[in-house]
């Protein structure tokens, strides 16, 4: 359920405030804004789907963002001039749902200071991580208290808020859409300012996305909708259609080849893609 939320029940500026003041200290030490900006001079406003989150808010932070170094999130840089706002999530995660980084021909990847993926060097860190994670299980010590003080990315805000009715205020909240983007559908989970509740999560009216935005967010939810009716069905069909939806696939044939090696190599845990079971 979408709904405004009184000013007494919680104070959004002040809550703003304090989201916006980590923003600005990282850029005014990185030289992208004035030192003399303030939290409370900026208007801070997230809102679309996860990972392509916008920045709707100050003209001034637009503009000195653009007045930094060219050499700072350039994806992001083109984004903001080609729509007028600041996507958050940085170039790694943005470049991943759209179509403007993968030409063969004019390598924008390059231009962008983008790379592929290291999965074997992900893997060992992964390996590592959790070597750690076993040698702090069996023998505590000071890390393990460290990690009591730790960021929570809003998992403990959620709890306590839904706990205790604590009305908790979160600049950006992934939660199903219910009207709070206008011209994005209802069932779509969208990443929007919300408001921790004992009701739930209640998201907060943003209105409608400009059309460049929300059509890419449409393509992205629609090709989530079918990933997930690939899973539950056992259905080649649809899943091959998810990936032709995917920006960074240009090529049908090589979307097959990648779906067929796909399913083929995690056989094991997709049975119902090869008749063992399905709905």
């Amino acid at each position: 359920m979408s709904a405004a939320i009184p000013a007494s029940t919680v104070s959004v500026k002040q809550a703003l405030h304090e989201a916006v003041g980590d923003l600005m200290s990282k850029a005014q030490a990185a030289g992208a804004i004035r030192s003399d900006i303030g939290p409370g001079d900026v208007t801070l406003l997230l809102s679309a789907i996860s990972h392509v989150t916008a920045h709707t808010g100050d003209p001034e932070l637009r503009e000195r963002f653009l007045a930094g170094p060219a050499n700072r999130e350039p994806l992001t840089r083109d984004m903001l001039r080609l729509t007028g706002y600041l996507p958050v999530p940085g170039d790694t995660h943005l470049s991943e749902y759209l179509p403007y980084t993968h030409n063969p021909a004019t390598r924008p990847w390059e231009r962008y200071n983008l790379h592929l993926y290291e999965w074997d060097r992900a893997a060992r860190g992964r390996d590592q991580m959790w070597g750690r994670i076993e040698r702090l299980v069996a023998e505590g010590g000071p890390e393990l208290e460290r990690l009591r003080h730790v960021g929570s990315e809003g998992v403990y805000e959620v709890v306590h808020g839904v706990a205790h009715d604590a009305n908790i205020y979160r600049v950006a909240i992934d939660m199903p859409n219910n009207g709070a983007i206008s011209n994005l559908p209802d069932h779509t989970i969208v990443e929007t300012p919300g408001v921790i509740t004992g009701m739930g999560v209640l998201p907060l009216r943003v209105g409608d996305l400009p059309p460049v935005i929300v059509e890419l967010c449409r393509r992205e939810a629609e090709r989530v909708e079918l990933v997930v009716d690939a899973a539950v069905l056992g259905s080649r069909e649809l899943a091959l259609q998810a990936l032709a939806l995917d920006p960074t696939v240009d090529d049908l044939d090589v979307a097959r080849a990648v779906l067929d090696d796909y399913l083929e190599t995690h056989k094991a845990h997709l049975p119902q893609f090869h008749g063992r079971w399905h709905l």
